[in-house]
């Protein structure tokens, strides 16, 4: 039977907190809901306390074997009958008004998609206030995720066209799926705290931290291209994965966007200020790549040449960081880890500029680099060891270009791209 909520819990070994949770939304002063509880294959008990509710509001599941908790947050989605979908962990508590306030919000702004809401932490009661309004949450969204996500109603239909959660992303799901909910409208925050945010030991946060962190990354710089090339004005390039690669770079790019987007002064300062700070830091110490890297921090600051964002004398803003670049380059190129694809594309963008500039492409120290990676490549090549596809795209690119032919061809042939 149809019911305005549906609220979707995923439980794993929460013998000892799931009653606790399960009895804060029974208690809601809200009551036209249903409660799905999705067991994700417990060894501790845990389906025997939920078995132990008995009542037509609780729909009770327990998957045969363990398979996550996006999984079987999807799987929820799926048994749902509500016209929204509540958010609920295992672990949290939901305050007694949680349900009537947030659906009384999207009941009044139909053009809301989601609604979240402060927090107060478990133990400590300290009070979380949640970013109100859609502006800030897209903004913060470019740093890190800014939801208590056991906070969160959505649109179940809105859901649905989404897919739900990325089940790649295992443990950082919950960031993917509000990037791609801030991207297609508006979701927002009630300041209030609405649930109680539990930290312990056991949580994904703090079990999977450093996977986490490398989806969180991912997702990140897939949220930072999204927005730049969604608030980018027409005559600005787009965006790719080489000019976010450094997070706080693609997050300074994303400000001078939104600065320009909006006519806001205060964003091209915050982004001056993070550019900043990353150019204060520079030093042999940052790894010569893309991600995270003095190639990326290149590659950005480029992409803000390019756009009029900053200005200067390219070489000039450069010499710094070429200097380490080019002491690093012999050392580096026989590890199993050289990034391949970010040195190639580096050197497209400075030696492509250099032309544009009517600096010349002959003789210079981008061309000796290139023609030594080139000769190098070829060397890798006749062992056996082929490219992929990103290296083989800049390579032919460059043969496009007419540097370095030669070798571009021999490459490109050995590996039937010509």
């Amino acid at each position: 039977m149809p019911v305005q909520v549906s609220v979707i819990m995923p439980v794993y070994n929460m013998t000892g907190l799931v009653g606790q949770s399960i009895d804060s939304i029974l208690q809601q002063s809200f009551q036209d809901f249903e409660l799905i509880v999705i067991d994700d294959a417990s060894e501790d008990g845990t389906d025997t306390v939920v078995r132990s509710y008995k009542g037509r509001q609780i729909l009770f599941e327990r998957n045969s074997c363990n398979v996550g908790n996006y999984a079987s947050r999807n799987r929820g989605m799926l048994l749902a009958q509500g016209k929204y979908i509540a958010v609920m962990d295992a672990d949290d508590i939901a305050m007694p008004d949680r349900l009537e306030k947030q659906v009384a919000y999207l009941e009044k702004y139909s053009d809301v998609l989601a609604v979240g809401s402060g927090c107060v932490s478990l133990p400590g009661g300290v009070l979380r206030e949640g970013l109100s309004s859609y502006r800030e949450i897209q903004l913060a969204l470019l740093n890190n995720n800014c939801f208590v996500h056991s906070s969160l109603m959505i649109r179940k239909d809105t859901l649905l066209k989404l897919n739900g959660y990325n089940e790649r992303y295992y443990y950082s799901a919950d960031y993917d799926l509000v990037c791609r909910l801030v991207a297609v409208g508006k979701v927002e925050n009630l300041t209030e705290p609405l649930v109680g945010y539990r930290y312990h030991p056991f949580q994904i946060s703090a079990l999977h931290k450093e996977k986490q962190q490398l989806f969180a990354d991912e997702i990140r710089q897939k949220y930072q291209m999204d927005f730049i090339n969604r608030y980018k004005k027409e005559n600005q390039s787009l965006a790719g994965r080489a000019e976010v690669a450094v997070p706080s770079i693609g997050q300074a790019i994303a400000y001078y966007t939104y600065a320009v987007y909006s006519g806001d002064i205060w964003y091209e300062q915050k982004a001056d200020e993070l550019l900043d700070q990353v150019v204060s830091v520079l030093s042999d110490a940052i790894p010569a790549r893309l991600d995270c890297g003095l190639l990326g921090v290149t590659c950005g600051m480029i992409y803000m040449l390019q756009n009029g964002f900053i200005k200067g004398n390219e070489d000039e803003i450069f010499e710094e960081i070429d200097g380490l670049l080019f002491g690093k380059l012999r050392f580096l190129v026989d590890r199993e880890d050289f990034d391949w694809y970010g040195w190639l594309y580096y050197l497209r963008l400075r030696i492509s500029r250099r032309c544009l500039l009517g600096q010349g492409t002959q003789e210079g120290i981008f061309e000796e680099n290139l023609e030594f990676l080139l000769d190098c490549l070829i060397g890798k090549i006749e062992k056996g060891q082929l490219p992929d596809q990103e290296v083989l795209f800049e390579i032919k690119r460059f043969h496009q270009l007419n540097t370095c032919k030669e070798k571009t061809a021999y490459i490109l042939g050995a590996n039937g791209k010509e």
